[in-house]
């Protein structure tokens, strides 16, 4: 206070300002006494529980289950010895008689005010069994319920695993073959007619029904390529190709895609691919020459800005760009063009140009 007056220009040294005494320590006050931990069970009881660990562990579990049933006569209000004979009966294999032992420690847990930890413990064990019966909706709900009580990495890991073979399960469910073949062909019957959208609804059914056939992806494909969805109608030919890499009508597809799209290099990539199969495929035979009139044109003409800028973002084309002899290359053809002849004489070189040439990144035409 002194300091602050003072700083406030305020006169402190008259009389009328009192020092402030110097206060008395205030006596320390002791801090309560804490009460002593209390036991996890009588040293009768728990001697009794150590032995049935070591029997559990030698899975000698009616041995173990005698001696957790010993240690719980001596110390009757302590759960912790029903949780383990829980742990026992599962082991065995008695998932109906697991559940109904932990219904019965939960009513002696809540009786007795046990701990959190010993309540989710038995929560887990219960979703546990039911889990293991693939009755996955109420084990979630216990899982769930034990996570309330004590949030922990074991019933937070099973819970995840419950989730996932429950979808898992819902989906080997769905699978039905016969099914999936009537879509596909409803789907068929809606592509005739025109009717994309309600195509793509069967296909989508199909595939739902039977996920490890080729063929519904594929003309799922054709329907998007009709609809202008080429992305989709690329992904879809991925799929297919990915169950039979040698189904020519996914590799023309995806080369479709790849055209309307303007991405000419994948477009002319996809078209060999699917001659690599089939040389007389006539679909892929005409694709791949409208693809190179295509590139001819932009390599002779104006070129198409849009497809040089969407090249520029594939991976292949991108590292093609950053090398740096090629770009010592493409200086000197941008200085002297008559250069591409003699660079064109490298197999590797030619190859990489040729990319750069269908991507619509270089032009070799007269100005």
């Amino acid at each position: 206070m002194h300091c602050f007056m003072e700083l406030s220009g305020l006169n402190v040294g008259g009389t009328d300002f009192e020092e402030p005494q110097e206060s008395k320590p205030a006596p320390k006050k002791e801090a309560p006494k804490k009460d002593a931990p209390k036991a996890q069970g009588t040293p009768e009881g728990l001697k009794l529980k150590e032995e049935g660990n070591a029997l559990y562990k030698q899975r000698k579990f009616d041995e173990a289950l005698e001696k957790y049933s010993g240690a719980f006569e001596v110390e009757p209000t302590n759960t912790t010895y029903l949780l383990n004979r829980t742990a026992v009966i599962f082991e065995q294999g008695k998932l109906d008689e697991c559940f109904e032992e932990c219904a019965k420690a939960l009513e002696h847990a809540s009786e007795h005010k046990a701990d959190y930890a010993v309540v989710s413990k038995l929560l887990t064990r219960q979703a546990f069994c039911l889990q293991k019966q693939a009755k996955y909706d109420e084990a979630i709900v216990l899982y769930r319920k034990a996570l309330l009580e004590n949030r922990n990495a074991d019933t937070l890991t099973k819970l995840q695993t419950c989730e996932k073979e429950k979808k898992e399960a819902e989906i080997k469910a769905y699978i039905n073959p016969e099914l999936a073949q009537q879509k596909k062909d409803e789907g068929n019957t809606f592509f005739k007619a025109d009717k994309f959208p309600q195509a793509v609804e069967c296909y989508s059914e199909a595939i739902k029904r039977n996920p490890t056939e080729h063929t519904a992806y594929s003309n799922r494909a054709a329907a998007y390529l009709k609809l202008g969805a080429f992305s989709d109608a690329m992904n879809d030919c991925e799929k297919c190709l990915k169950i039979k890499p040698d189904f020519v009508k996914a590799h023309a597809r995806k080369a479709h895609a790849c055209f309307w799209t303007k991405q000419y290099n994948k477009a002319l990539q996809s078209y060999d691919d699917g001659l690599k199969i089939d040389p007389d495929n006539a679909e892929c035979k005409e694709g791949k020459m409208r693809t190179m009139a295509k590139i001819q044109e932009m390599a002779t003409g104006e070129g198409d800005e849009d497809a040089a800028q969407r090249a520029m973002s594939d991976p292949e084309i991108q590292s093609i760009m950053g090398d740096s002899y090629m770009q010592m290359v493409l200086g000197e053809m941008q200085k002297n063009p008559a250069r591409i002849n003699d660079y064109m004489q490298d197999p590797t070189i030619a190859a990489k140009i040729n990319k750069l040439i269908a991507a619509g990144i270089i032009r070799v035409g007269n100005k």
